[in-house]
């Protein structure tokens, strides 16, 4: 067989298949093997739902897949599983390829045979393999083929097993006429019946009148809205009239009644072909101390905090240096820190940078003052911004991987989830918090891991009031330039403040909203593996490589404008007087606005507005403004009065921490109206607070 993959930008070839299965199944593992890495993200028209897509070459025919998300089955009305009903309905794909874990096929069957109701071509494909046998789990692969009237294929992504015998497959499945699986309802059989003739009427454009039918008896809203749409209104209100009948009849939902008979036939169909034998590691009990662990309200909260600190030190060590640096410093070794420091992605990354805008500027010595400025500073400086959070975004994604494809991203998001609800999120939303804590860019990427599409745009949306390492960096010379316990108490206050303002405005959101959202928690706990790492690395590239395209054109293109708004004056003419700058003259009118928060000088508005493009940039304005080459000395030349410096302090704590954090929410929600409606809260929240902390101060 011979199998070519395909570069570039996605287009749909001569076959298309729908990758499909339940959440922690291992579909990106099996797709990302497939493609190669070499994928294209999109939401599918009408829908929020985001599908990934490559095309490889099997045998002279270019076949594309899709990547559809997990879900438990196409009952459900969450948008997860609208976009995917949506999708096979109107993409039509040849193939569905639906995969079932093989460590727990019986849990993981009714959604393959809610596809293969709806699909004539199905391909099963068996995951995790290794991991299976590994336990004392044995399938009969052929007679569950033979029983269901599908291919079902053998597969372990970590031994490369089975993934060209899918492959083969799929093309033998596009190549023959298939047939859909007609699972037995018993009683409902009349009423689906009925329905499925009268369906049948209307001449759709969707050939399998039976499952819209069972849809129907179940009250799917999206199927009634699709009947509606083609004049069949009084086939949506005869399945109504049919759901109370057979509640008064049977004392049961038909849903509930339909559930049930599709669970019963994927019982006595598996069942006969697997055994489970018990293993050394089962009967030693490993794998049940750690469920216990996790589990446990109290110990899982412990275990969870731990296992996120250890990762949040691991990936920011290895990237800034920080908080290691922080730490080595505190203890005396200041050459240990700066050696981290500089050792660390970021600082082989900054002299990197460093390096090339020397060479830029030698070789525009004899070029005029404001071009050379353009390129070094504007150019080469805007393509720094980019390539410096591209290590970060890395290395946050690469843990992310790691940690949910070794099962303990599920046990760390159920042990923090009680916790969470108080804030109106649920425990998937933890490990993007903690890493916002180090970056808002890397806890934005991370939130992918979020499947409520309204939790992650309350995320999107209040991301910004975690405060980040950069705004760390600021708030320490603030808490610096206050001086003694004043200044710790300070920067403590504002950690505590910003985090009661996510939480009450994330309240505030959920109240106002139409969303009905309730922090739930529905995930599968899959057991603890090996990750493979050649996955990480084609689930961290994709990510680094969307960002760098997406977010890293935002942040370029920003980073120009801010360069023009500082060496330009009103009369367009170039100047490198920060105060006779456009930037200058914003700060000046913009200035009486902050006055009610205590920021009374031109200097500290002007580097307010530098910070909206990063943080550090506030404390560099300072220096250049005040000619005080010390920033803490060069803050207490501007405002030394507590009540001055403290709601400083909150403010830049909590309004928009950076353009590459703006630039990455309109890339991640892909809304430009969201990243906008991100900064107006960041920026009413920040001005609220602070105001309410002057007064308190000032009276």
């Amino acid at each position: 067989m011979t199998v070519h993959c395909r570069t570039g930008n996605v287009s749909v070839g001569d076959v298309t298949v729908a990758i499909l299965g339940v959440p922690n199944v291992g579909k990106s593992a099996l797709f990302n093997s497939i493609v190669g890495g070499h994928v294209e993200v999109a939401n599918w028209p009408g829908t929020t739902t985001e599908v990934s897509s490559g095309t490889v070459t099997i045998n002279g025919l270019r076949v594309t897949f899709f990547d559809l998300p997990g879900v438990y089955g196409l009952t459900g009305l969450g948008e997860l599983e609208r976009g995917v009903k949506k999708f096979l309905l109107e993409a039509r794909p040849d193939v569905a390829l639906v995969l079932v874990e093989s460590l727990s096929p019986e849990r993981s069957m009714s959604l393959a045979i809610q596809i293969m109701e709806l699909h004539s071509n199905v391909v099963l494909a068996l995951t995790k393999l290794d991991l299976a046998h590994s336990r004392g789990i044995h399938i009969d692969v052929e007679g569950l083929s033979r029983a269901l009237g599908v291919p079902v294929i053998p597969t372990s992504v970590a031994l490369g097993l089975g993934v060209r015998d899918v492959l083969e497959a799929i093309v033998n499945a596009y190549r023959r006429e298939g047939r859909t699986l007609r699972v037995d309802y018993d009683v409902l059989e009349p009423y689906i019946g009925d329905l499925e003739r009268e369906l049948s009427k209307l001449q759709l454009d969707y050939p399998n009148a039976r499952w819209l039918a069972v849809k129907l008896l179940e009250g799917d809203s999206f199927v009634e809205e699709l009947v509606v749409s083609r004049g069949g209104s009084y086939i949506v209100e005869r399945a109504r009239a049919m759901r109370e009948e057979v509640l008064k009849s049977f004392g049961r939902e038909p849903a509930a009644m339909i559930a049930e008979y599709r669970a019963r036939y994927a019982l006595r169909i598996v069942k006969p072909h697997i055994v489970r034998l018990a293993t050394v590691e089962a009967r030693r009990g490993g794998l049940t101390l750690l469920d216990r662990i996790f589990l446990d309200y109290k110990t899982s909260i412990i275990a969870s905090l731990g296992i996120l600190i250890a990762a949040f030190l691991a990936v920011f060590s290895v990237n800034t240096g920080f908080p290691l640096n922080t730490i080595l410093e505190l203890a005396g070794f200041e050459e240990g820190a700066q050696l981290v420091e500089s050792l660390s992605l970021s600082g082989l990354m900054d002299l990197a940078l460093g390096s090339l805008s020397e060479a830029a500027e030698g070789a525009l010595s004899g070029a005029p003052s404001w071009l050379r400025s353009f390129i070094v500073e504007g150019v080469v400086g805007g393509v720094g911004a980019v390539l410096l959070f591209a290590p970060l975004v890395f290395m946050a994604s690469l843990l992310v991987a790691l940690l949910e494809d070794s099962g303990l991203l599920p046990r760390i998001a159920v042990g923090s989830h009680r916790l969470l609800c108080k804030a109106r999120f649920s425990g998937h939303a933890i490990l993007p918090m903690t890493l916002c804590l180090g970056c808002n860019v890397a806890g934005l990427v991370s939130a992918r891991a979020i499947p409520s599409y309204w939790e992650r745009l309350r995320f999107y949306l209040l991301a910004a009031l975690i405060p980040c390492q950069a705004r760390l960096v600021v708030l320490i010379a603030l808490a610096s330039a206050l001086g003694g316990p004043m200044g710790a108490l300070a920067l403590i206050s504002t950690y505590a403040i910003s985090m009661a303002a996510l939480a009450t405005l994330s309240h505030v959101l959920d109240r106002v909203s139409k969303s009905r959202f309730e922090p739930t928690l529905i995930l599968e706990i899959p057991a603890i593996h090996k990750p493979l790492g050649k996955v990480l690395w084609w689930i961290s590239w994709s990510r680094v490589r969307h960002y760098m395209v997406k977010a890293g054109t935002i942040i370029f293109l920003g980073s120009l404008a801010m360069w023009l708004l500082t060496h330009v004056t009103a009369s367009m003419t170039y100047t490198e007087n920060p105060e006779e700058s456009l930037a200058g003259s914003i700060a000046r009118l913009a200035q009486p606005i902050l006055e009610p928060i205590g920021v009374d000088s031109w200097e500290l508005t002007l580097a307010l507005i530098a910070g909206f493009i990063a943080k550090e940039l506030f404390l560099s304005t300072v220096v250049v403004v005040t000619g005080n080459p010390d920033p803490v000395d060069a803050i207490r030349e501007l405002g030394s009065k507590p009540e001055t410096l403290i709601p400083l302090m909150v403010f830049i704590a909590l309004y928009t921490p950076c353009l590459a954090t703006v630039a990455t929410i309109r890339s991640e929600s892909r809304s430009s109206r969201i990243a906008l409606a991100s900064i107006l809260i960041a920026i009413l929240a920040a001005y609220t607070i602070s105001l309410a902390v002057h007064l308190l101060l000032a009276y």
